[in-house]
């Protein structure tokens, strides 16, 4: 599977915690989560940097700018909600591929856990059907 591919896959299934899916998927999801999370990241700093640079010098456009700002920080938030959830069912379907349950995720709460789950999500799926689906493509 593509990266292309795999993140048409994650957001169109970003609320689908049943089946299976493969580790290309999940880790190509998993890389356009963290690049999409950064992106907003660099772009806010940048805006929040411009706006209090800005207020010293012009006080409306430095507000202008801020309030963008907070409104970028707004749809950080939602998207990040959303790509959050989007991994979570991304991660259950990666653990139903290897025919486990994703209740295995609440190992995360665990010390020391996330290695557990981490190992889980790096190993191979099930090469033959289970109860969570077929085979995967």
């Amino acid at each position: 599977m593509t990266f292309k591919e795999a993140v048409a896959s994650g957001w169109a299934n970003k609320t689908e915690f049943s089946g299976r899916s493969r580790r290309s998927a999940f880790w190509f999801w998993y890389l356009f989560q963290g690049l999409v999370i950064t992106a907003f990241v660099l772009v806010a700093m940048g805006v929040f940097a411009g706006a209090a640079a800005l207020r010293s010098s012009n006080e409306t456009l430095g507000t202008i700018v801020m309030v963008v700002g907070i409104i970028l920080a707004i749809a950080m938030g939602i998207v990040g909600i959303i790509l959050v959830i989007g991994t979570i069912a991304a991660a259950v379907r990666r653990l139903h591929d290897r025919g486990q349950s994703g209740l295995f995720l609440l190992l995360y709460l665990v010390p020391f856990g996330n290695i557990v789950v981490l190992v889980f999500l790096l190993l191979p799926g099930m090469p033959t059907d289970n109860q969570y689906g077929p085979v995967t493509a």
